[in-house]
């Protein structure tokens, strides 16, 4: 068992989790911090994808909505995503389990990549404009175009196809 798994146990014994407002309350603490039982549980940290709230468990902080699994389901996701992109929205209707290439696909992009200025997925090849998309560590190539409108509309297209309910729009 690994060291997470390890916390599953305790996590349902001092933790309640309320599925429509997404936030988890103490409902046994030990001997050093009875004052909290009843409180909601959380501390709102700032990381790479966004603020997003933690509770230590055993002095092992643990992202709010990996606990909400753990009390829904009884187990770890591979990945929790939260669908509309707000990691602080830890509603039960707004989570779901996904690999870390789904996962990579709901991500927030720029429109446009910072070194080159053209849009995510397009570079530039000669005169013309190349289109190319991941999917599952492969990349396609779409085509070759002569605007970069044409060549995004067709990028875009190709997310919503290969990307499906996990890709967000650009």
């Amino acid at each position: 068992m690994s060291k997470r798994e390890d916390l599953i146990p305790e996590i349902k014994r001092r933790l309640r989790y309320d599925p429509l407002t997404g936030k988890c309350y103490w409902i046994a603490l030990n001997r050093h911090h009875p004052r909290l039982t009843g409180k909601e549980a959380g501390t709102l940290r700032q990381c790479k994808g966004g603020a997003r709230y933690y509770i230590k468990v055993n002095r092992l902080a643990v992202p709010l909505a990996r606990i909400a699994f753990v009390l829904m389901i009884g187990r770890f996701p591979e990945v929790a995503d939260h669908i509309n992109g707000d990691t602080q929205d830890n509603r039960w209707s707004n989570l779901r389990e996904v690999t870390s290439s789904q996962n990579s696909w709901n991500i927030p992009y720029e429109r446009t990549c910072k070194k080159s200025g053209l849009p995510i997925g397009v570079r530039k090849l000669g005169n013309k404009y190349q289109v190319r998309i991941a999917v599952n560590k492969k990349t396609f190539h779409l085509g070759v175009f002569d605007t970069i409108e044409q060549a995004q509309k067709v990028y875009l297209d190709a997310k919503k196809k290969y990307h499906g309910e996990f890709a967000r729009p650009q």
